[in-house]
């Protein structure tokens, strides 16, 4: 029987650890992950749905705004339908009017629907390419 609490996974690629997936139960581990990414000089975009947000949005805010130079979110209506190329077409809205760049973190706050759309809009927008939590080129994490 395991009795170790194992909270970190590493992913590999061609035999090198890219980055880990870090399992908490609470938020207060992540300054300290967020910020081993180096980003005091970065901006962070949380995009969360609008239930998770009402539940999370505010505390994840306050954390992530000691670690890095500006955080904005995101929010979109919660709901499969809303995983869409209109709920897309306003976060690459939000990203280019609040000047965000290819240095920047955008950071799922939420699963399914809201990790979806944080990845799709990662992966097709011009500031942001998607990843999992690690270093600018590939910058997007799920909460």
């Amino acid at each position: 029987m395991i009795t170790e609490h194992v909270n970190r996974i590493p992913v590999h690629l061609d035999g090198k650890t890219i980055y880990d997936i870090v399992l908490e139960d609470s938020f207060d581990a992540l300054a300290k992950e967020i910020s081993a990414l180096g980003t005091e000089k970065k901006k962070i975009c949380i995009i969360a749905d609008s239930n998770v947000a009402d539940l999370y949005l505010d505390e994840v805010t306050k954390i992530l705004s000691g670690c890095c130079r500006e955080v904005t979110s995101y929010v979109f209506p919660a709901g499969e339908e809303n995983k869409n190329l209109k709920t897309v077409q306003g976060a690459y809205e939000h990203l280019i009017l609040n000047h965000y760049d290819r240095k920047d973190l955008l950071v799922a706050l939420g699963g399914g629907v809201t990790g979806d759309l944080c990845g799709f809009v990662a992966a097709t927008d011009n500031t942001v390419v998607p990843g999992g939590l690690r270093n600018r080129r590939k910058d997007r994490c799920r909460l």
